[in-house]
Protein backbone atom coordinates (compact mmCIF):
# COMPACT_ATOMS: atom_id res chain seq x y z
CA UNK A 1 0.00 0.00 0.00
CA UNK A 2 1.53 3.21 -1.09
CA UNK A 3 1.77 6.30 1.26
CA UNK A 4 -1.40 7.97 -0.28
CA UNK A 5 -3.35 4.92 0.10
CA UNK A 6 -2.64 4.33 3.52
CA UNK A 7 -3.86 8.14 4.49
CA UNK A 8 -6.88 7.32 2.21
CA UNK A 9 -7.43 4.53 3.95
CA UNK A 10 -7.20 6.02 7.61
CA UNK A 11 -9.41 8.90 6.86
CA UNK A 12 -11.97 6.73 5.49
CA UNK A 13 -11.83 4.98 8.87
CA UNK A 14 -11.82 8.04 10.76
CA UNK A 15 -15.09 9.24 8.74
CA UNK A 16 -16.55 6.19 9.78
CA UNK A 17 -15.43 6.04 13.59
CA UNK A 18 -16.73 10.08 13.53
CA UNK A 19 -20.34 8.75 12.08
CA UNK A 20 -20.82 6.04 14.69
CA UNK A 21 -19.80 8.45 17.81
CA UNK A 22 -22.00 10.85 16.28
CA UNK A 23 -24.80 8.38 16.58
CA UNK A 24 -23.79 7.77 20.32
CA UNK A 25 -21.88 4.24 19.40
CA UNK A 26 -18.92 3.17 21.32
CA UNK A 27 -16.14 2.27 18.76
CA UNK A 28 -13.45 0.04 19.78
CA UNK A 29 -9.96 -0.29 17.30
CA UNK A 30 -8.97 -3.29 16.75
CA UNK A 31 -6.49 -3.75 14.03
CA UNK A 32 -4.21 -2.45 16.69
CA UNK A 33 -0.20 -2.91 16.47
CA UNK A 34 0.61 -6.68 16.36
CA UNK A 35 -2.42 -7.40 14.56
CA UNK A 36 -2.64 -5.23 11.71
CA UNK A 37 -4.23 -7.12 8.30
CA UNK A 38 -5.33 -9.89 10.41
CA UNK A 39 -8.39 -8.61 12.14
CA UNK A 40 -11.16 -6.33 11.44
CA UNK A 41 -11.11 -2.51 12.06
CA UNK A 42 -13.68 -2.15 15.03
CA UNK A 43 -16.05 -3.59 17.47
CA UNK A 44 -19.62 -1.09 17.55
CA UNK A 45 -21.60 -1.26 20.67
CA UNK A 46 -24.17 0.82 21.60
CA UNK A 47 -27.78 -0.55 24.06
CA UNK A 48 -27.71 -4.71 23.53
CA UNK A 49 -26.49 -3.73 20.14
CA UNK A 50 -23.40 -4.85 19.00
CA UNK A 51 -21.34 -6.10 15.67
CA UNK A 52 -18.00 -6.08 13.86
CA UNK A 53 -16.95 -3.65 10.86
CA UNK A 54 -14.14 -3.51 8.23
CA UNK A 55 -13.68 -0.63 6.14
CA UNK A 56 -12.16 -0.84 2.68
CA UNK A 57 -11.30 2.05 0.52
CA UNK A 58 -11.06 1.33 -3.43
CA UNK A 59 -8.22 4.29 -4.52
CA UNK A 60 -6.92 1.78 -7.58
CA UNK A 61 -8.23 -1.38 -9.87
CA UNK A 62 -4.97 -2.00 -11.73
CA UNK A 63 -1.79 -2.37 -11.18
CA UNK A 64 0.03 0.65 -12.31
CA UNK A 65 -3.26 2.69 -12.10
CA UNK A 66 -1.95 4.73 -9.40
CA UNK A 67 0.88 6.77 -11.28
CA UNK A 68 -1.30 6.92 -14.52
CA UNK A 69 -3.97 8.24 -12.80
CA UNK A 70 -1.61 10.57 -11.17
CA UNK A 71 0.97 11.74 -14.01
CA UNK A 72 -2.15 11.95 -16.56
CA UNK A 73 -4.67 13.79 -14.21
CA UNK A 74 -1.93 16.15 -13.54
CA UNK A 75 -1.19 16.87 -16.63
CA UNK A 76 -4.58 17.27 -18.18
CA UNK A 77 -5.11 19.68 -14.98
CA UNK A 78 -1.95 21.28 -16.75
CA UNK A 79 -3.16 21.99 -19.90
CA UNK A 80 -6.43 23.42 -18.92
CA UNK A 81 -5.11 25.88 -16.74
CA UNK A 82 -4.54 28.52 -19.62
CA UNK A 83 -7.08 27.38 -21.82
CA UNK A 84 -10.37 29.00 -22.67
CA UNK A 85 -12.23 25.91 -21.35
CA UNK A 86 -10.95 26.13 -17.82
CA UNK A 87 -14.15 28.41 -16.77
CA UNK A 88 -16.78 25.50 -18.15
CA UNK A 89 -19.21 23.84 -15.80
CA UNK A 90 -18.67 20.89 -16.24
CA UNK A 91 -17.12 17.29 -14.43
CA UNK A 92 -15.86 15.24 -16.95
CA UNK A 93 -14.75 11.46 -16.62
CA UNK A 94 -12.50 9.93 -18.52
CA UNK A 95 -12.90 6.07 -18.81
CA UNK A 96 -10.10 3.49 -20.62
CA UNK A 97 -9.69 -0.17 -20.44
CA UNK A 98 -6.28 -0.18 -19.46
CA UNK A 99 -3.60 1.65 -16.50
CA UNK A 100 -0.33 1.85 -18.92
CA UNK A 101 0.22 5.50 -19.44
CA UNK A 102 0.03 6.19 -23.47
CA UNK A 103 3.18 8.10 -25.12
CA UNK A 104 3.56 11.63 -24.38
CA UNK A 105 2.64 12.16 -28.27
CA UNK A 106 -0.57 10.40 -28.05
CA UNK A 107 -1.55 11.81 -24.56
CA UNK A 108 -0.59 15.57 -26.32
CA UNK A 109 -2.98 14.58 -29.33
CA UNK A 110 -5.82 13.65 -26.92
CA UNK A 111 -5.87 16.72 -24.82
CA UNK A 112 -6.17 18.79 -28.15
CA UNK A 113 -8.96 16.51 -29.44
CA UNK A 114 -10.61 16.94 -25.80
CA UNK A 115 -10.07 20.74 -25.70
CA UNK A 116 -11.65 21.05 -28.94
CA UNK A 117 -14.51 18.56 -27.91
CA UNK A 118 -15.14 20.77 -24.71
CA UNK A 119 -15.15 24.43 -26.35
CA UNK A 120 -17.55 22.84 -29.34
CA UNK A 121 -20.38 21.79 -26.57
CA UNK A 122 -23.47 23.47 -25.63
CA UNK A 123 -23.10 23.83 -21.80
CA UNK A 124 -27.47 24.63 -21.83
CA UNK A 125 -27.78 21.16 -23.82
CA UNK A 126 -29.32 18.20 -20.93
CA UNK A 127 -27.98 15.65 -20.90
CA UNK A 128 -24.40 16.25 -22.01
CA UNK A 129 -22.93 13.70 -24.42
CA UNK A 130 -20.79 10.78 -24.09
CA UNK A 131 -17.96 10.83 -26.37
CA UNK A 132 -15.95 7.96 -27.68
CA UNK A 133 -12.18 9.17 -28.67
CA UNK A 134 -10.53 6.55 -30.92
CA UNK A 135 -6.47 6.88 -31.13
CA UNK A 136 -6.07 4.81 -34.47
CA UNK A 137 -6.62 6.13 -37.68
CA UNK A 138 -7.54 2.91 -39.63
CA UNK A 139 -9.64 -0.11 -38.32
CA UNK A 140 -6.59 -2.57 -38.69
CA UNK A 141 -5.71 -0.44 -35.49
CA UNK A 142 -8.37 -1.21 -33.32
CA UNK A 143 -7.59 -2.20 -30.02
CA UNK A 144 -10.45 -1.82 -27.63
CA UNK A 145 -8.21 -0.89 -24.88
CA UNK A 146 -6.75 1.81 -26.26
CA UNK A 147 -10.14 3.34 -26.53
CA UNK A 148 -10.99 6.45 -24.10
CA UNK A 149 -14.54 7.51 -23.20
CA UNK A 150 -15.37 10.70 -22.21
CA UNK A 151 -18.59 11.43 -19.81
CA UNK A 152 -19.70 15.10 -19.49
CA UNK A 153 -21.81 16.27 -16.39
CA UNK A 154 -22.69 20.03 -15.78
CA UNK A 155 -21.64 21.05 -12.34
CA UNK A 156 -21.74 23.95 -10.13
CA UNK A 157 -18.09 25.28 -10.77
CA UNK A 158 -15.07 25.16 -13.21
CA UNK A 159 -14.12 22.72 -15.42
CA UNK A 160 -12.69 19.51 -13.18
CA UNK A 161 -11.52 15.87 -13.78
CA UNK A 162 -11.67 12.58 -12.70
CA UNK A 163 -9.92 9.35 -14.69
CA UNK A 164 -10.97 5.94 -14.48
CA UNK A 165 -9.22 2.70 -15.61
CA UNK A 166 -10.12 -1.04 -15.61
CA UNK A 167 -13.82 -0.74 -16.84
CA UNK A 168 -16.83 -2.01 -14.59
CA UNK A 169 -15.57 -5.70 -14.52
CA UNK A 170 -12.07 -4.23 -13.29
CA UNK A 171 -14.66 -2.73 -10.26
CA UNK A 172 -16.37 -5.28 -9.78
CA UNK A 173 -13.28 -7.73 -9.39
CA UNK A 174 -12.39 -5.04 -7.00
CA UNK A 175 -15.81 -5.41 -4.91
CA UNK A 176 -15.03 -9.08 -5.02
CA UNK A 177 -11.29 -9.64 -3.75
CA UNK A 178 -11.84 -6.80 -1.27
CA UNK A 179 -14.63 -8.03 0.24
CA UNK A 180 -13.24 -12.10 0.55
CA UNK A 181 -10.11 -10.31 2.47
CA UNK A 182 -12.51 -8.29 4.61
CA UNK A 183 -14.94 -11.60 5.50
CA UNK A 184 -11.93 -13.16 6.15
CA UNK A 185 -10.59 -10.17 8.63
CA UNK A 186 -14.04 -10.39 10.46
CA UNK A 187 -13.86 -14.16 10.50
CA UNK A 188 -10.44 -14.32 12.28
CA UNK A 189 -11.73 -11.83 15.36
CA UNK A 190 -14.61 -13.69 16.10
CA UNK A 191 -12.03 -17.21 16.20
CA UNK A 192 -9.04 -15.94 17.21
CA UNK A 193 -9.63 -13.03 19.36
CA UNK A 194 -8.37 -12.95 23.31
CA UNK A 195 -12.01 -11.44 23.18
CA UNK A 196 -14.64 -14.16 23.45
CA UNK A 197 -17.50 -13.30 20.06
CA UNK A 198 -20.64 -14.83 20.11
CA UNK A 199 -20.03 -16.56 16.77
CA UNK A 200 -23.37 -15.60 15.54
CA UNK A 201 -22.27 -11.44 16.08
CA UNK A 202 -23.45 -9.39 12.87
CA UNK A 203 -20.54 -8.11 10.46
CA UNK A 204 -20.21 -5.41 8.41
CA UNK A 205 -18.05 -4.24 5.04
CA UNK A 206 -18.14 -0.71 4.45
CA UNK A 207 -16.74 0.42 1.15
CA UNK A 208 -15.63 3.66 0.18
CA UNK A 209 -14.99 4.34 -3.56
CA UNK A 210 -12.51 6.88 -4.67
CA UNK A 211 -12.36 5.82 -8.12
CA UNK A 212 -15.75 7.73 -9.96
CA UNK A 213 -17.85 4.42 -9.92
CA UNK A 214 -20.10 4.96 -6.88
CA UNK A 215 -22.27 1.31 -6.08
CA UNK A 216 -25.66 2.23 -6.99
CA UNK A 217 -28.59 -0.10 -5.87
CA UNK A 218 -30.68 -0.05 -9.13
CA UNK A 219 -27.15 -0.58 -11.57
CA UNK A 220 -25.27 -2.99 -9.08
CA UNK A 221 -27.93 -4.98 -7.27
CA UNK A 222 -26.95 -8.39 -9.45
CA UNK A 223 -23.11 -7.79 -8.37
CA UNK A 224 -24.20 -6.98 -4.65
CA UNK A 225 -26.49 -9.65 -4.41
CA UNK A 226 -24.31 -11.93 -5.78
CA UNK A 227 -21.08 -11.01 -3.55
CA UNK A 228 -23.07 -11.82 -0.53
CA UNK A 229 -24.67 -14.65 -1.59
CA UNK A 230 -21.15 -16.19 -1.41
CA UNK A 231 -20.71 -15.09 1.72
CA UNK A 232 -23.62 -16.84 4.35
CA UNK A 233 -21.47 -15.39 7.59
CA UNK A 234 -21.63 -11.14 6.26
CA UNK A 235 -24.95 -9.00 8.06
CA UNK A 236 -24.16 -6.42 5.57
CA UNK A 237 -22.76 -4.55 3.09
CA UNK A 238 -22.35 -0.58 3.65
CA UNK A 239 -21.59 2.08 1.15
CA UNK A 240 -20.18 5.45 2.68
CA UNK A 241 -21.08 8.64 0.47
CA UNK A 242 -21.29 12.22 1.20
CA UNK A 243 -24.32 14.71 1.25
CA UNK A 244 -23.68 18.30 0.73
CA UNK A 245 -25.31 20.60 3.11
CA UNK A 246 -23.80 23.45 2.25
CA UNK A 247 -22.35 24.46 -1.07
CA UNK A 248 -18.14 24.42 -0.66
CA UNK A 249 -16.25 27.79 -1.80
CA UNK A 250 -14.52 27.64 -4.77
CA UNK A 251 -11.15 24.97 -4.34
CA UNK A 252 -8.16 25.26 -7.18
CA UNK A 253 -7.72 22.14 -9.48
CA UNK A 254 -5.77 19.28 -7.75
CA UNK A 255 -3.04 18.41 -9.49
CA UNK A 256 -2.28 14.59 -7.43
CA UNK A 257 -3.68 12.45 -5.20
CA UNK A 258 -2.17 14.28 -2.10
CA UNK A 259 -4.54 17.05 -3.37
CA UNK A 260 -7.20 14.86 -2.72
CA UNK A 261 -6.18 13.61 0.50
CA UNK A 262 -6.54 17.27 1.36
CA UNK A 263 -9.96 17.89 0.00
CA UNK A 264 -11.16 14.61 1.55
CA UNK A 265 -10.58 16.32 5.11
CA UNK A 266 -12.34 19.43 4.17
CA UNK A 267 -15.87 17.24 5.82
CA UNK A 268 -17.25 20.47 7.29
CA UNK A 269 -19.55 21.18 4.72
CA UNK A 270 -20.81 17.28 3.93
CA UNK A 271 -22.45 14.90 5.97
CA UNK A 272 -21.48 11.28 5.71
CA UNK A 273 -23.98 8.71 5.23
CA UNK A 274 -24.30 5.11 3.64
CA UNK A 275 -26.63 2.97 1.36
CA UNK A 276 -26.73 0.04 3.20
CA UNK A 277 -27.38 -3.50 1.89
CA UNK A 278 -28.70 -6.45 4.14
CA UNK A 279 -27.80 -9.74 3.25
CA UNK A 280 -30.76 -12.22 2.47
CA UNK A 281 -28.68 -15.50 2.51
CA UNK A 282 -27.50 -14.46 5.69
CA UNK A 283 -27.66 -18.18 7.59
CA UNK A 284 -23.94 -17.91 9.68
CA UNK A 285 -24.35 -14.85 11.61
CA UNK A 286 -27.24 -12.15 12.65
CA UNK A 287 -29.13 -9.48 10.60
CA UNK A 288 -27.58 -6.09 11.34
CA UNK A 289 -29.67 -4.18 13.70
CA UNK A 290 -32.01 -2.15 10.80
CA UNK A 291 -31.33 1.29 13.49
CA UNK A 292 -27.72 1.39 13.45
CA UNK A 293 -27.64 3.31 10.30
CA UNK A 294 -31.28 4.62 10.65
CA UNK A 295 -29.83 8.14 10.81
CA UNK A 296 -33.00 10.20 8.70
CA UNK A 297 -30.35 10.08 5.14
CA UNK A 298 -29.30 7.09 5.19
CA UNK A 299 -30.79 4.68 2.54
CA UNK A 300 -31.72 0.98 3.44
CA UNK A 301 -32.18 -2.24 1.45
CA UNK A 302 -34.15 -4.83 2.96
CA UNK A 303 -33.02 -8.21 2.68
CA UNK A 304 -36.07 -9.58 1.02
CA UNK A 305 -36.60 -6.49 -1.36
CA UNK A 306 -32.85 -7.19 -2.68
CA UNK A 307 -33.54 -11.43 -2.56
CA UNK A 308 -36.78 -10.47 -4.78
CA UNK A 309 -34.77 -7.99 -7.10
CA UNK A 310 -31.45 -10.35 -7.63
CA UNK A 311 -34.52 -13.69 -8.52
CA UNK A 312 -36.09 -10.79 -10.87
CA UNK A 313 -32.53 -10.45 -12.50
CA UNK A 314 -31.64 -13.23 -12.76
CA UNK A 315 -34.92 -14.52 -14.64
CA UNK A 316 -33.92 -11.71 -17.15
CA UNK A 317 -30.71 -12.60 -17.61
CA UNK A 318 -31.42 -16.29 -18.25
CA UNK A 319 -29.03 -17.03 -15.05
CA UNK A 320 -30.19 -19.55 -12.47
Amino acid sequence: MSDVEKQVSDIDEDRVQHYFRGRHFTVERLDTQGHSGERCDFEVSKQGISFLCEVKSILSILPGEMDYRSTFRKEILERFEESPARTLPYWVTISTHQAQLPPKHAREKFLDWLETTLLELDPSNDPLPSVLYYPWESYRQFDLARMIEVDIEAQNGPLDFMLMTGGSMGYEDKIWKDTEKAVSQLNTTVTESEKKYDPRIPRVVVFSSHVGLPILYDKDRPMIAAVMKNHSELSAIAVLRSVVMEQPKARPMVKTFEDIVEGMKESRKRKDVFSVFHNPYLTEADPLDITVFDDGLSDQYEAERIKQDYAADCKVLGIE
